[in-house]
């Protein structure tokens, strides 16, 4: 059971890995307009979206709820 646990707990630390890579990359795509809007601007809800979505990162929010 131990080794069984091992492999899990692996498992779940590679997947967590992956997804913050996969986070690291949305916001590494954004301009530095767009990363200053989302931090300073106070952007609407719809110009979020836009903001992710020019740069593949709708999931986020998904991902969010």
């Amino acid at each position: 059971m131990k080794k069984l646990d091992r492999l899990v707990k692996a498992a779940m630390v590679q997947a967590d890995t992956k997804a913050q890579i996969r986070k690291k990359e949305v916001f590494e795509r954004m301009t530095t307009e767009q990363l200053s809007e989302l931090v300073n601007g106070n952007p609407s809800d719809e110009r979020i979206k836009e903001i992710l979505a020019a740069v593949d990162g709708l999931w986020l929010l998904k991902e969010g709820e």
